[in-house]
């Protein structure tokens, strides 16, 4: 009836079979099937199939090229679900603030300043707090006594490490750092402590 040339908006004529032109709208298909049905014939004269399954005379759905996608498919889900069940629920970066290297103090005592970022992934307000775990250095937050985060947000702040001089041994000093939320440790930053050597007296 010619129908299906009619209706397509490319003007291919898809009884010649699929072509460059086609883009898949499948009004053909939907035109052929209203005809076939008012002339009471099968539907299904146009449809998407495979060279095989029309010598066959039925279409098999699990291919193996439907297998694979599964498997990929399957891996990727679960993948997923692994990284949202053991993601953190806390986040947090330390880094030395930029163009700083120490600071020297009153009474002997040497400072570096240093910027964290911090991420609240819960829906609950989170208390953090910091420590150092050197012997003899002391953290100093600036501003703010205290960090709360509040939930599902992302928080900048600043705090300064500091010891005695007399107490550095190298130039370039690491230190771990540990972070606490509500007094359960959730993560271990290492950082570097810059300051020049102490002189004992």
């Amino acid at each position: 009836c010619g129908l299906c040339v009619q209706v397509c908006p490319t003007g291919i004529d898809i009884r010649n079979g699929t072509q460059m032109e086609c883009v898949s709208c499948t009004a053909c298909i939907d035109a052929c099937d209203e005809v076939m049905i008012k002339v009471d014939r099968p539907v299904g004269l146009i449809r998407y199939a495979s060279e095989n399954s029309i010598k066959q005379g039925f279409q098999k759905l699990l291919t193996g090229r439907v297998k694979g996608y599964t498997l990929v498919l399957f891996v990727l889900v679960a993948a997923f679900i692994a990284l949202i069940a053991t993601r953190e629920d806390l986040e947090g970066t330390i880094t030395r603030f930029p163009g700083m290297t120490y600071q020297q103090r009153e009474a002997g005592m040497v400072s570096n300043l240093y910027n964290i970022t911090l991420i609240n992934k819960t829906f609950e307000p989170q208390r953090v707090d910091i420590k150092a775990m050197a012997e003899g250095m002391k953290v100093e937050i600036v501003g703010a006594t205290e960090w709360v985060l509040e939930p599902q947000t992302k928080f900048e702040g600043r705090f300064f490490l500091v010891r005695d001089q007399s107490s550095v041994k190298i130039p370039q000093e690491k230190v771990m750092l540990q972070l606490f939320s509500e007094g359960r440790e959730f993560d271990e930053i290492q950082t570097n402590f810059m300051a020049p050597v102490g002189v004992k007296k």
